[in-house]
């Protein structure tokens, strides 16, 4: 079991710029309270998603208070990130620390709605690259399902395939996605709570 000398590793906490400031708002304090919950072992990292890259918003420290003090509402513009993949992407070839780490994580609050290929078919090639990326630098990938500003998150069909999409890029790499139906969950805490479980019962 990866507890002990065995636990160390590191967490990055991504978050859609393009997120519905409402829909974060709620949950703002009970992610700041599971940031600084975690074990002393993990080094925690802040950033967001802007333009299909990542911006850096508090690099990899073991102090959980920083961290979540580096966490804020997203300025909430239709279109501030045009695919979550490519931002994921970009952050798992270009992760943030050189030091050696027995884990890699990602937890990234979004929508999921690829703006690049739209939602008419199931099958995403950039879901596809950004899955093949992730297993090359050994990241599991866990998400929580956020409704975007704009059109995109009152249809049901783009919704479901978006949260497809996550569950998918998810399982491939290890994770797990989180949602409630297809609307903002009333709480997040379940989500934190049993993502907390499955880091602290992995072997």
């Amino acid at each position: 079991r990866l507890a002990g000398d065995l636990a160390d590793m590191q967490l990055f906490v991504l978050l859609d710029d393009s997120t519905r400031s409402s829909s974060l708002g709620i949950h703002l304090p009970e992610l700041k309270t599971f940031v600084g919950s975690l074990p002393a072992t993990t080094q925690v990292a802040v950033g967001y998603m802007r333009n299909g890259t990542f911006a850096l918003a508090q690099s990899f420290t073991a102090d959980h208070q920083k961290a979540a003090r580096a966490l804020r509402l997203p300025v909430a513009i239709p279109g501030e990130n045009g695919s979550p993949y490519f931002a994921l992407s970009d952050l798992v070839k270009h992760w943030p620390s050189r030091q050696s780490t027995g884990r890699r994580a990602v937890l990234m609050l979004t929508d999921g709605v690829d703006r690049y290929d739209g939602a008419t078919m199931m099958d995403d090639p950039y879901v596809d690259a950004t899955i093949e990326d992730a297993l090359k630098e050994s990241v599991m990938v866990y998400s929580i399902y956020l409704r975007g500003t704009g059109l995109y998150g009152r249809s049901s069909w783009v919704t479901n395939v978006a949260q497809s999409r996550l569950i998918e890029v998810s399982q491939e790499t290890g994770g797990c996605a989180y949602f409630q139906d297809f609307t903002d969950p009333v709480t997040i805490s379940p989500f934190l709570n049993d993502f907390q479980d499955r880091l602290e019962n992995q072997y």
